[in-house]
């Protein structure tokens, strides 16, 4: 987990990846788990997969996800 947003009604829980697809990311969110702490919270959570290119220093791909 890179970076995680507490907001009243939801939690993003965003994982970037370097010259990798932001699916992967999601994956590694769910895979890991990193939404276990959150889910007794009682707000939605969102996964939010960011594909970064080391090549061409720009954002490729971003995903979102309800998990």
């Amino acid at each position: 987990m890179d970076i995680t947003v507490l907001l009243p009604k939801i939690v993003y829980i965003f994982e970037l990846k370097m010259n990798q697809s932001a699916a992967t990311a999601i994956e590694q969110i769910k895979d890991r788990d990193y939404a276990a702490k959150y889910r007794a919270s009682g707000r939605h959570i969102v996964a939010v997969g960011i594909a970064l290119s080391t090549k061409e220093r720009v954002v490729e791909e971003i995903l979102f996800e309800e998990i």
